[in-house]
């Protein structure tokens, strides 16, 4: 347990991080609905759940059993076994790759809509370009056939 209130604040950190990362991504893939999408309390609660889940596991792995002796007439504690550590562990590598794998998709769909964003954006300058050349030269056919 004491390893685990050690890194706690970093798989609250890890959360949190997530959150911006999926925020983000969201904001920039659908920025029309992202209002309604994500709010601050949707936001907050997602970090919550999160987080309390991150403490409910090891929580639960680290009951400890209290078992009477009758030969030593005494109580013992017992902390947890080695499958209940085991599965500690692999919730905790479970939980840290799948907020990095999370971060890692969230990015790359950032880069591709930024890309396209970019790619839109240089379309529509060149299209303006083209627009207001286009009627520069008919403003100066209409000019020359005038005269």
């Amino acid at each position: 347990m004491f390893m685990f209130a050690i890194n706690y604040p970093l798989y609250v950190s890890l959360v949190v991080t997530t959150v911006i990362a999926i925020v983000r991504c969201l904001c920039v893939v659908s920025p029309l609905s992202f209002r309604s999408m994500v709010t601050h309390r949707r936001q907050l609660l997602v970090i919550a759940t999160v987080s309390c889940f991150a403490v409910a596991i090891p929580a639960y792995t680290q009951v400890i059993v209290i078992t009477f002796s009758g030969r030593v007439n005494s109580s013992q504690e017992q902390y947890a076994s080695n499958e209940q550590m085991a599965l500690l562990d692999i919730f905790m590598n479970t939980f840290s790759y799948g907020c990095l794998s999370i971060i890692i998709v969230s990015m790359i769909f950032l880069v591709f809509a930024l890309k396209k964003s970019s790619r839109f954006q240089a379309l529509a300058k060149s299209t303006a370009r083209s627009d207001k050349q286009s009627k520069a030269a008919i403003a100066g056919r209409l000019r020359l056939s005038k005269q």
